[in-house]
């Protein structure tokens, strides 16, 4: 039994091996066969711009069941994918055999990029055409289309004219291509007018600011390409159409920039262009007492007209050599403030106008002694007159004097020709000097000494005594002896030969005499200075009877005072039980011992009189009067 059972296994041992010995060599040989295969795929492009969508294509053999692309998210059953940020990209392929299997990889099989829009400008030329210049580098082509049905593919930055045979406007579109890319990187368009000739710009005025900067005006037609232009170098492009400009990076003022301004044609090198103007440097140097100003030349033109120099923004001067190239302006006030600028004027209204140069003018010159001199008094106050020309500008003029027991000094402003000595001057012995100083503080020699004739007087009773001082100012001097009224009218005069003069009170219908002296310049008599008035008080006098008569016989009738000088007047007369029997303000009006026509007894009255004399000065009187019958 035993035996026969080991047969049996023997045999089914025997069958269970060979049959699996058959399928292990299915397997060994499937196995091998899918391990001979190679993994190989291609992208249907390699380069292109966001959002980029890449296919594969098999190019191993195998199954696309067993086929799987990692793209950087893993092993995935799908052919394609959409990049979304630019970069380079690794791509691997994996084919699943279940044996293992096989991948191939390619690194930085994929380059993504951002989608930007060419760089280029498009310009209109004369004569209908366009040049359109690329300034990008990024794409390996573009593609140019002009919108007038015609293209052209460019392979790298650089221009393209292209001639346009009809139309106002050209639509011109680029697009940048990358080689083995998708055309997925997107166009730019611009829009630009035609033009069949260009106008010139026209070139107002070049101002210069500073040694490297200026300032350019004009005027520029609709359309073109303008700039600033020197030696035929473009130096500024006009980049609005407004009418200045500023301009940076010139010349220093040693070679001054000479500038005009172009419509360059975009597509040839040919430039229209105007006159052109240098720019002008204006140089000023303070010396003492004037002023020296120099510029460089002018362009060079047969319409140039000639130099204006301004000063303070007023044309004080014109050049109409184009060679004078320098001015000293002496018309200066020490110590101001002056602005220059000069303009070059051209027959076409254009103009080249230097920077503004400010300065303040300075000196040591004196300014010359104050002259003619003449001192009198007036208002009895000293009052000292000058001549100082008008072209001549000072600060003040000093007036000094040594006088008795009072030095004195005092000043005027520059059109003040008159000093005051104020007070009473002339009672002490003054003699003054003048001296000018201008707005530099520079001070002129003095004068000589000037001493005005000082009046003195006295009454005594009736003598009166006068003396006076001589007038030192005049080479020679007359003199006459004035008698003034209150108002200072003259209502006598006498010639006077002396210093010193006595006289005597005569019948006067003043009570005050004025008297002055009045000096006339010998022998012309054109000027005349005059002294203090001194005023001489006669007494004043009131005489009162104390008794009289009325009985008609004229002598001694009325009763009044007897007055001289009298200013104002007013007289009431009482009974001696105080009743009022006669009142006035007049002196003429006198009493005659009645009362309202009826004659009052023989008795003593009381009178009562307020009055002034000439000066206002008051007197009040009180007494009795005696009336006799």
């Amino acid at each position: 039994m035993l035996k026969l059972l080991m047969q049996r296994l023997s045999k089914g041992l025997y069958s269970v091996t060979k049959h699996y010995f058959f399928f292990s060599c299915l397997w060994l040989c499937t196995h091998a066969l899918y391990a001979q295969v190679s993994p190989c795929f291609e992208a249907d492009f390699t380069r292109g711009c966001t959002p980029f969508t890449v296919n594969m294509t098999d190019c191993s053999g195998v199954d696309n069941d067993l086929i799987f692309y990692d793209f950087g998210d893993g092993p995935k059953p799908k052919s394609w994918f959409i990049y979304t940020e630019p970069g380079r990209y690794t791509v691997t392929q994996v084919i699943n055999s279940g044996a293992g299997g096989a991948q191939l990889t390619k690194e930085n099989y994929i380059e993504v990029f951002a989608p930007e829009l060419v760089i280029f400008e498009a310009k209109a030329c004369s004569d209908g055409s366009v040049v359109v210049k690329i300034n990008d580098t990024r794409y390996d082509s573009y593609f140019i289309t002009f919108g007038d049905g015609t293209s052209r593919t460019v392979l790298d930055s650089g221009s393209v004219v292209h001639r346009y045979s009809s139309g106002t406007k050209a639509s011109i579109t680029v697009t940048g291509f990358f080689n083995s890319a998708a055309n997925n990187c997107g166009s730019k368009t611009v829009e630009v007018d035609l033009v069949k000739n260009f106008l010139p710009p026209i070139f107002s005025s070049l101002r210069t600011l500073d040694p490297t900067r200026a300032e350019v005006s004009y005027k520029l037609p609709d359309n073109g390409n303008y700039g600033v232009f020197s030696d035929g170098l473009s130096i500024a492009p006009i980049a609005n159409r407004s009418t200045e400009t500023l301009i940076d990076g010139l010349d220093n003022p040693n070679a001054p920039a000479l500038l005009f301004l172009a419509n360059k044609n975009s597509c040839s090198d040919s430039l229209l262009q105007t006159q052109a103007l240098r720019m002008l440097w204006l140089k000023v140097l303070v010396l003492d007492g004037n002023t020296r100003l120099e510029w460089n030349k002018a362009a060079e033109s047969p319409d140039f007209q000639g130099y204006k120099l301004y000063k303070n923004n007023v044309l004080f001067k014109e050049f109409v050599d184009i060679n004078e190239l320098s001015h000293t302006d002496s018309d200066l006030i020490c110590n101001k403030l002056y602005e220059y600028r000069l303009e070059a004027v051209y027959a076409d209204s254009r103009r080249s106008i230097s920077q503004n140069v400010k300065i303040k003018a300075a000196s040591l010159k004196r300014p010359p002694t104050p002259d003619s001199v003449l001192v009198s008094v007036e208002n009895q106050k000293v009052k000292i007159i000058f001549y100082v020309p008008d072209s001549v500008v000072l600060s003040q003029t000093l007036a000094s004097a040594n006088c008795t027991g009072a030095p004195f000094s005092a000043s005027s402003k520059d059109k003040e020709r008159v000093i005051y000595h104020h007070g009473n001057a002339f009672q002490n012995i003054c003699c003054y000097t003048l001296q000018s100083v201008d707005e530099c503080g520079n001070v002129s020699l003095p004068t000589a000494e000037y001493c005005p004739v000082v009046l003195k007087g006295s009454l005594e009773g009736n003598n009166i005594s006068l003396n006076r001082s001589d007038y030192i100012g005049f080479a020679g001097t007359v003199y006459f002896l004035e008698l003034l009224d209150k108002e200072g009218n003259v209502l006598s005069q006498e010639l006077w030969t002396e210093r010193s003069l006595n006289t005597t009170v005569k019948e006067q219908k003043q009570q005050v005499l004025r008297y002055r002296v009045r000096g006339e310049e010998y022998p012309t008599r054109q000027r005349s200075t005059f002294s203090n008035v001194v005023e001489l008080v006669i007494p004043f006098k009131i005489d009162i009877p104390n008794a009289f008569t009325p009985n008609n016989d004229g002598l001694n009738d009325s009763f009044a005072p007897i007055c001289n000088y009298l200013g104002s007047f007013e007289m009431e007369i009482f009974t001696k039980w105080g009743n009022s029997v006669f009142k006035t303000k007049d002196i003429n009006s006198r009493w005659d011992g009645t009362l309202k026509g009826t004659p009052l007894n023989t008795d003593s009255y009381v009178y009562v009189i307020q009055l002034t004399d000439e000066r206002g000065v008051a007197f009040q009187k009180r007494g009795e009067v005696m009336l006799i019958r």
